[in-house]
Formats: C-alpha cells, sequence, structure tokens
C-alpha cells in the first residue's frame, strides 16, 4: 500500500498545510482538484514525510483506488472490513486517493473516525463528493485543501530552469504547454496533445458524463460548452448568451452543465462584484480554465489570445495564495480582480503591455475610481516598469508570478 514518489518536485505548499494539521484527527482532510494535478503525488510526499519524521512505514495505509490491484475496495463493505482489519490499536495514517469511487465513502471514513485511532487524508476529483447528501455526515469534520496544477514556480523548478533568470520564453512556454505535472520539458507537441486530450477526455466522459448520468443527457452539448468556455476564458458571459451561442434553448441546461464543469475543476468561476454597492451582480460573471495547456490544445489555438491567457494564470495564482477572486465593477469601469481574504483585499489590472498612452490611461481610471487605502496593482510583461500612478502599483507579470513583490 505504501507508494514510490516518481515525480521530483515538491508541492512544498500543500505539503506544508498537511504537515501543519497531522494529527488533529477530529477532522478529516480532504484534498480536491482536477484530475491529473498532483494529489496522488502530494499524498506519497507526506507518506515520506511521516516516516522522515518517525512514523513506522507499517502505520501509513496509502490506498489508491484508481490502481486496479485496489477494486476489492471499491465498495463500502470491504473498505470497512480492509480498515477493520489494519487499523485497530494504534495511531495510524489513513491516505485514500479518488475516495468518491466508492459508494457511500462518508460513512466509511465517518465511522473510521468513530472507531480508530486514525489521522485521515482523503483525495477526490469532484466537487460534488463534499456537496454530496451523505456528505452531510462529514459536516464540520473536514478541511478541504484546494489543488491546481503546477504554479510558475513549480514549473520553473519542475523543468530545471535557474530561477534568477527566468524571462519571457519561460512563461510563454508555460502559456502554450500548461501546468500538468505529468508534462516534461522534452515532451513534443504530439505528446503534450495525446496526454492533456486524455486528462481532458477522463474528466468529461468518467468524471461528470458518466458518474453523473442522470444530470447529463446532452454529452455533445457538455462537451462543446466546455470548448466555448476555454474559448472566452476572461470574458464576460451568461447563461443565456452561452445558450445562443451553441444554438441551445434552456439557461437551465446551461446552468446545470456549468455547475458541472466547476464541479470537476475543470473551469473557475469568477462573479461580478459591485464595489459601490457592496453585492453580487447575478447573471454575467467570467470563467477561467484549469490550465491553459488543455486549453490550447482542445481549441487547436496555441499562441492566441496571450492578453486573457495571462489574466487566466494571474486568476489562478490568486487562488492558490488563498484569495478569493471576483471581477470588480466600479460604476461603468471594470477591475479585472478584486482578492479578498478575510480583512485583506487587493486590486489588480491585467494587461500585456502599459506602452499605449490610451492603455496606460484606461488601466489607471479603472483602478483610481475605487476610492479606498487597499493596494491596487497594474500587471504587465513589461520589462521598464513605471510608477507614480497616483498611488497605484506597477508589477512584471513574471516578478509577480516567481513571488518577487
Amino acid at each position: 500500500m505504501f507508494g514510490i514518489m516518481q515525480m521530483t518536485i515538491k508541492r512544498q505548499q500543500y505539503l506544508d498545510r498537511l504537515v501543519r494539521e497531522k494529527d488533529d484527527i477530529k477532522f478529516v482532510k480532504v484534498i480536491t482538484g482536477i484530475r491529473r494535478c498532483g494529489k496522488s503525488t502530494l499524498m506519497e510526499q507526506y507518506a515520506d514525510y511521516l516516516v522522515s519524521s518517525g512514523i513506522d512505514k507499517k502505520d501509513i495505509f496509502h490506498i489508491d483506488l484508481d490502481l486496479y490491484d485496489n477494486k476489492n475496495l471499491l465498495a463500502a463493505d470491504p473498505l470497512h472490513s480492509f480498515l477493520k482489519a489494519n487499523l485497530l490499536g494504534r495511531r495510524t495514517y489513513l491516505l485514500i486517493d479518488e475516495i468518491q469511487k466508492v459508494e457511500e465513502w462518508e460513512a466509511v471514513i465517518r465511522s473510521a473516525m468513530s472507531e480508530f485511532d486514525v489521522d485521515i487524508y482523503i483525495t477526490g476529483s469532484n466537487a460534488y463528493m463534499l456537496s454530496s447528501e451523505l456528505a452531510t455526515l462529514l459536516s464540520g469534520r473536514s478541511i478541504e485543501i484546494k489543488m491546481l496544477p503546477l504554479s510558475f514556480q513549480e514549473f520553473v523548478e519542475h523543468n530545471g530552469y535557474d530561477r534568477s533568470s527566468v524571462g519571457e520564453e519561460q512563461l510563454a512556454e508555460y502559456l502554450l504547454r500548461g501546468a500538468f505535472p505529468l508534462i516534461d520539458h522534452d515532451d513534443s507537441q504530439e505528446t503534450i496533445r495525446y496526454k492533456l486530450e486524455g486528462v481532458y477526455n477522463t474528466v468529461v466522459v468518467k468524471d461528470i458524463i458518466n458518474r453523473r448520468k442522470s444530470s447529463v443527457r446532452n454529452g455533445s452539448l457538455l462537451d462543446r460548452l466546455s470548448k466555448y468556455i476555454f474559448s472566452t476564458c476572461g470574458s464576460p458571459v451568461s447563461s443565456s448568451s452561452i445558450a445562443k451561442h451553441l444554438g441551445h434553448s434552456d439557461d437551465t441546461t446551461i446552468d446545470n452543465y456549468l455547475r458541472l464543469l466547476e464541479e470537476a475543476f475543470i473551469i473557475y468561476r469568477a462573479e461580478r462584484y459591485d464595489l459601490k454597492g457592496k453585492k453580487i451582480l447575478e447573471s454575467i460573471r467570467k470563467y477561467y480554465c484549469a490550465d491553459t495547456g488543455m486549453r490550447n490544445v482542445m481549441l487547436g489555438a496555441a499562441g492566441t489570445d496571450t492578453g486573457h491567457l495571462l489574466e487566466n494564470v494571474v486568476y489562478l495564482e490568486l487562488i492558490r495564495r488563498g484569495f478569493n477572486v471576483y471581477v470588480g465593477v466600479s460604476g461603468d469601469k471594470e477591475v479585472d480582480f478584486v482578492a479578498r481574504n478575510g480583512s485583506e483585499t487587493r486590486y489588480y489590472q491585467v494587461t500585456q503591455s502599459m506602452a499605449s498612452p490610451d492603455v496606460a490611461e484606461r488601466e489607471v481610471r479603472a483602478l483610481s475610481s475605487i476610492k479606498d487605502n487597499h493596494p491596487k496593482t497594474i500587471l504587465s510583461m513589461d520589462k521598464i516598469i513605471v510608477g507614480g500612478y497616483d498611488g497605484i502599483g506597477h508589477l512584471n507579470i513574471i516578478d509577480f508570478l516567481m513571488g518577487r513583490e
């Protein structure tokens, strides 16, 4: 049951979080994220950490339910029997990958929490696992850790680049190839396409269409919808505008399918927030894709729309840093991102370049319309950073993604 780590890069941000939660057995640690973003590798790394901290290997049980060897555990009764046979009598550490494959998994986990002295960590590739009726059995007893594909800093490390000399070439590669850990530096474009199509098809077919058969009656529409959202990343859309574009008359079906895509972590929603009225604006919102490489492959659109791709990676980076992210509306002006984490609020505009006076004036005007003292920053690809925009900061996007703020 104890695996061997196959990937050298440590997902330190997530590993540190698991270490902080170690031995808090009142809570199940639930790691969620799109397939192949690195959840199983994180479990391997955490198991290695446990051993290095003095835990005996025989007290660590890592069960990957994607593996054929564990097919006998894909039902509640045999899984519970396995736990009962192995966890009694001592503090143990239980790590289970893709737990949503087990019907009534919540009942098994809740029972294990009551019966055994066990520290439990589970992963899942669909948020539905946390919102199903049975999940109420874990209400208030779980901690969700949301995992994304590689950050730009992790991408740099994964590919062996020198952090001190990272520049536009590496960022262009990140935008083009994406951030899934399964993509290697030496992979050809054909190999990348094969790998990312495989992830996409697994998510859409296995995690959505097959698992939610009662909710998906038109698989072709779901596929067309996901690709349309990929093509409009960073653009305002509504259910009715999407339905009209796809030639579908039912806005409710579009809303339901969008929710399924969000639950599978293949897209993310950014609500529009009225900064003066202090409320969410209904109907129109923006979506961002979990990975720009997947988006490029599925659209056959590599190298296009750099502005929206930059916006996409900034959005994901803010999510990684623990912010809730909205699109700001200030009168007739729009602020790309309002990022909030507790009492902290930050505003961001994202653009390729501030070289054009018209672009610079537009970006500054949007942030200047916000009459509070929270930090306001323009992110661009400009190598020469100009300051003095009435207290508005200006930062190179690469420096932002590398944490050089």
